[in-house]
């Protein structure tokens, strides 16, 4: 069975933003998917209408 993640931040006005990675591994661990989290936040290439991440 396929599993999505799906990672919640928030954002630089205070709002939450989800992004969703489809298919991921089972071995995947909750340090890794923290890991990518801070370097999303770290290197700010994402932006929503609510503000950064």
């Amino acid at each position: 069975m396929a599993k999505d993640l799906v990672m919640t931040f928030i954002t630089t006005k205070g709002s939450k933003s989800n992004m969703t990675v489809k298919n991921v591994k089972d071995s995947l661990t909750t340090e890794q998917i923290s890991n990518v989290m801070d370097l999303i936040v770290g290197k700010n290439i994402f932006e929503t209408k609510q503000g950064d991440f």
